[in-house]
């Protein structure tokens, strides 16, 4: 079982209420979870069956991966996604690493964090994935990495704090090596 607590403007508590909440509630329609991440107004979970993610709260952008812009108190299945193993929530996006290593980003793609080559934002997870044969995945503000299973470490999206960690501070809407693991 989920619970969330805190502030609920947007419906990131997964509770069907809104406001403001010090108590722990459960998140409605989710069990078996065994991933939860949050974004800024906006969470996401795997189950354990790995059968579909889901997503709730901000949906302004798309970041809930259900094709739709708009918000949800409940969670939604994120679609044309199967085999999520974790997740990972930046601001107005997420991404889902699947049982296969392939890892899929939808949302807000202002500084290319969707890893898609474009600056076009995404209202669902998009058919080909970001990269593959990755075994961890990370999500920052505007930026997301994701960990291969030869122990390389690959990121994209905004840089420009250096945050990709390839020795620039160019935004990167392509996955990028990061220099010196």
């Amino acid at each position: 079982q989920v619970r969330c607590w805190g502030h609920n403007n947007a419906g990131q508590l997964g509770a069907v209420s809104d406001g403001t909440s010090a108590t722990r509630l459960a998140v409605t329609r989710i069990s078996s979870a065994v991933d939860v991440d949050c974004g800024d107004a906006h969470s996401c979970a795997t189950r354990a069956d790995a059968a579909a993610g889901v997503c709730w709260g901000e949906g302004s952008e798309g970041q809930l991966g259900n094709g739709a812009s708009v918000d949800s108190l409940t969670p939604v299945r994120v679609a044309s996604i199967v085999g999520p193993t974790e997740v990972a929530a930046g601001l107005d996006f997420a991404c889902y690493l699947l049982g296969s290593g392939d890892v899929h980003c939808w949302g807000k793609q202002s500084h290319g964090q969707l890893g898609t080559g474009t600056l076009i934002d995404l209202l669902a997870p998009p058919m080909l994935p970001v990269m593959s044969d990755a075994v961890a995945v990370a999500a920052g503000e505007w930026h997301a990495c994701a960990l291969r299973s030869d122990r390389a470490v690959f990121c994209w999206g905004r840089n420009d704090r250096g945050q990709l960690g390839d020795g620039t501070t160019t935004d990167a809407p392509l996955p990028v090596r990061v220099l010196g693991l």
